[in-house]
């Protein structure tokens, strides 16, 4: 029996600076994924991470999540920005 991936889903909406840290903090998925890790990475001119701590400033962020359930795991990659 093979295993089952997960597949995760987050909704990435418009983030505006405002000195606290900004992103999504929750997931959701198809499958049995009961734990969640985030991993922010700046991209192009914006220098940030890799951090499971969301991002302050302004800029462009890659973001991974994680979602992994004994031996289930699936992830997903988005972008976001914080203008």
């Amino acid at each position: 029996i093979g295993s089952a991936t997960p597949t995760v889903t987050v909704n990435v909406g418009s983030y505006t600076y405002n000195g606290n840290p900004q992103g999504p903090i929750s997931a959701s998925n198809s499958g049995t994924g009961i734990f969640y890790a985030f991993s922010y990475t700046g991209t192009g001119s914006t220098s940030y991470g890799p951090s499971a701590t969301a991002p302050t400033n302004a800029g462009t962020y890659s973001l991974t999540i994680t979602a992994t359930a004994g031996a289930y795991t699936g992830t997903a990659t988005y972008t976001l920005t914080v203008t």
